[in-house]
């Protein structure tokens, strides 16, 4: 496997082989990312582990790097080596690829300066996020592998790189406007029990990064908190009462008072 060697440095290097190396190896719970990429994901782990910096003193540009790197590993997850992937979504990923790039270069700016802010590192947290809870519910086995992008948030790597692009290019602003790794969060567990399409999805989740919709808490019987909801920002209420069933893995609301 790649970086076959790398362990007999640091705990840096080791780490980074591993999430590679996993990366390109299938196991029981996922597959081996597509062929078509590893190119791609090769020559970005090299990068991070030619970066000219001191691995040895534990500084909080290695664990960021690290933490990229773990991005990216958890992006490529979205992908299945048994499936030939289209010309389209090569092109995409290498859009992906561009965006950790350009959030690799901001950590490396910010150590020239000897400056960091916890902003850098709750972008870094949040595309992490996006990327892992992407592809956590996976429906993947070894001996089952055909409808593999079920349970995916997003099975358009177009709309992946679209919220990974708005995150890393407009982290402040979708901040001001209330958008943080929370919000995003409470979206992933609403979609998985609301049927949504995938233009639903990613048409919700740009309102919220618009800030043109908001996640107000849902409760059920006594007040007990269900999850949370996406509604417009000008929806006055601060909670929904729902009358919740299993039955279809969905949420049926009314307003309070209704």
């Amino acid at each position: 496997m790649f970086g076959k060697n790398a362990k007999k440095e640091n705990y840096f290097i080791s780490r980074m082989t591993d999430y590679m190396n996993d990366a390109m190896s299938k196991s029981d719970y996922h597959p081996a990312c597509a062929k078509e990429i590893r190119t791609m994901l090769k020559d970005f782990f090299k990068k991070s582990m030619a970066t000219n910096i001191d691995w040895t003193n534990s500084s909080i540009t290695c664990w960021l790097i690290i933490k990229i790197t773990k991005a990216v590993q958890n992006i490529v997850r979205s992908t299945c080596d048994t499936e030939k992937m289209l010309e389209e979504d090569v092109r995409i990923f290498q859009k992906i690829f561009e965006e950790c790039d350009r959030l690799y270069a901001e950590v490396l700016e910010h150590d020239s300066q000897s400056c960091y802010n916890n902003k850098l590192i709750n972008k870094i947290s949040c595309i992490n996020e996006i990327a892992c809870k992407n592809y956590a519910s996976m429906r993947y086995s070894e001996k089952k592998y055909k409808n593999w992008r079920n349970g995916l948030i997003f099975q358009d790597y177009e709309s992946l790189w679209r919220i990974i692009h708005r995150v890393n290019t407009e982290w402040d602003d979708l901040c001001s406007r209330g958008f943080s790794i929370k919000v995003f969060l409470d979206f992933c567990e609403y979609s998985k029990c609301e049927v949504m399409s995938e233009n639903e999805k990613i048409s919700t989740l740009m309102r919220l990064l618009d800030g043109k919709m908001k996640m107000i808490p849902t409760y059920g019987q006594e007040y007990r908190l269900l999850g949370f909801m996406p509604v417009d920002i000008g929806y006055n209420d601060a909670t929904v009462i729902s009358d919740y069933t299993r039955k279809h893995n969905s949420y049926c609301m009314k307003q309070v008072g209704e």
